[in-house]
């Protein structure tokens, strides 16, 4: 009976985050030329801190959720998603990784069927 429960629960959530993805990204892995459509949901922040000179520094990170099914391939440092807005600009974040981790990414589920990839801005592109 449990098993069937978790079976359930599993197929749903599986359904709701295919439902709810925000966006398509294009990953591209370290080394490779052609990258790969997957869809997405994003997290992520932005924020400022003084370097021992007392510039302001302004960091952007972001956070993709991508599922094990849309993305089998563990993230390593290097790997790049790009996001493309409606106007045709394209952003590059490069996965890094998370502070006090010792993984490009975490799991975004118990059911490990999501990933939590922690990303850094690279740059624009037109």
């Amino acid at each position: 009976m449990m098993q069937d429960l978790i079976a359930k629960g599993t197929t749903w959530f599986e359904e709701q985050r295919k439902l709810h993805m925000a966006v398509n990204v294009e990953y591209r892995a370290l080394g490779s030329l052609i990258p790969s459509v997957v869809p997405a949901t994003i997290g992520g922040s932005r924020f400022e801190a003084a370097d021992t000179a007392g510039q302001i520094i302004r960091y952007e990170t972001r956070d993709y959720f991508i599922g094990v099914s849309d993305w089998p391939d563990a993230p390593v440092r290097g790997d790049r998603i790009t996001e493309t807005d409606a106007s045709g600009v394209k952003r590059v974040y490069e996965v890094a990784l998370p502070a006090g981790a010792g993984n490009p990414w975490q799991w975004g589920d118990r059911s490990q069927r999501v990933r939590r990839i922690h990303t850094t801005f690279v740059g624009v592109t037109a």
